[in-house]
């Protein structure tokens, strides 16, 4: 049982150390608590673990302070284009011509009978009852998120310390190793195929512990999933019959094997076209391959077949090639 502890405070009101302020030592506090140092030490690495205080070696340890904000460095361009830039395939977002009107959501969130209420609401009775039925199991609580990437930060930072294992699909979103990184958590890499997971990298990384209600908005948000499918498939097709063989079936994105990574980004970029490098999306880069963006690229066969056969000779291009 670890004892509770009350550090001398500067602030009497608030009962709280400033950020950086030094602490006892194990045997200073142990003395002046009447406990064991054993006893101390142990409560000081339970403290240090949920990133509350950190150890500076021979300068002791302080109060740490708020929790680092993770840093996108995954989605930083490769290099600068200047104005060659002709065709983004780097950044797998979505088309802002396929998302559904929000303005009827708008108002109806402007028109809420709590809008104005100070209580702290986690999620609204209409919001709730949207998308209570097509959750797989009862949730002890909900809470809504501005987005996707938003809602498995918070998931992780409540439910990880620094040092748990998280298996994670690899090559896998970069924001997601943004997080795990930040949060000191080591992501433990899943290989998969056009089928999800495969059994045996699953098992061994399991060893390791690791909307709205609207119509209208649920039909464009079908028709966009199928147009999705279609641009990323056509694209597919094309570097296929070029002897470019991609896996996944689904995303907003193609992992296009690649001889070179850095001779694959350098053809592309002399012609105008910016990917994104495989190495930033995985765990382990047992491949070399680059990440093409297909949410916003056009299903004419003309343009799409000039842009499948520049991504096959970038594939097939190296570095001693490119000498």
């Amino acid at each position: 049982m670890i004892p509770n502890i009350v550090f001398p405070c500067r602030n009497p009101l608030t009962g709280r150390r400033p950020t950086g302020s030094a602490l006892p030592t194990v045997r200073a506090l142990a003395a002046g608590l009447g406990v064991s140092p054993g006893t101390v030490a142990e409560a000081w690495g339970v403290l240090r673990k949920h990133r509350m205080i950190a150890t500076l070696g021979r300068r002791g340890s302080v109060v740490s302070g708020p929790p680092t904000v993770p840093h996108p460095t995954r989605y930083e361009r490769v290099g600068d284009f200047g104005d060659r830039l002709a065709l983004d395939l780097a950044v797998a977002a979505p088309d802002p011509a396929l998302l559904p009107p929000l303005e009827n959501a708008l108002l109806a969130g402007a028109r809420t009978p709590r809008l104005n209420d100070y209580a702290r609401t986690a999620i609204t009775d209409g919001l709730l009852a949207a998308v209570r039925d097509t959750w797989p199991y009862r949730p002890d609580a909900w809470m809504a998120v501005g987005g996707g990437y938003e809602g498995v930060q918070l998931l992780c930072q409540a439910l990880l310390v620094p040092g748990d294992r998280v298996a994670v699909e690899d090559p896998t979103a970069a924001r997601l190793l943004d997080i795990l990184e930040a949060l000191d958590a080591q992501a433990v890499p899943v290989a998969c195929d056009d089928q999800g997971p495969l059994p045996g990298s699953l098992a061994q990384a399991l060893e390791a512990r690791p909307a709205l209600t609207d119509k209208e908005a649920g039909r464009c948000v079908r028709e966009a999933a199928r147009r999705y499918d279609a641009r990323r498939s056509a694209l597919a097709e094309r570097l296929a019959e070029r002897g470019v063989h991609t896996a996944n079936r689904d995303g907003l994105m193609l992992w296009v094997p690649v001889v070179d990574e850095t001779s694959a980004l350098v053809t592309l970029a002399a012609r105008g076209i910016t990917v994104s490098p495989g190495s930033r999306f995985c765990v382990s880069y047992a491949r070399p391959h680059v990440r093409v963006a297909t949410s916003r690229l056009t299903r004419d066969g003309a343009p799409l077949d000039e842009i499948a056969e520049l991504i096959a000779l970038a594939a097939s291009s190296s570095a001693a090639r490119m000498e």
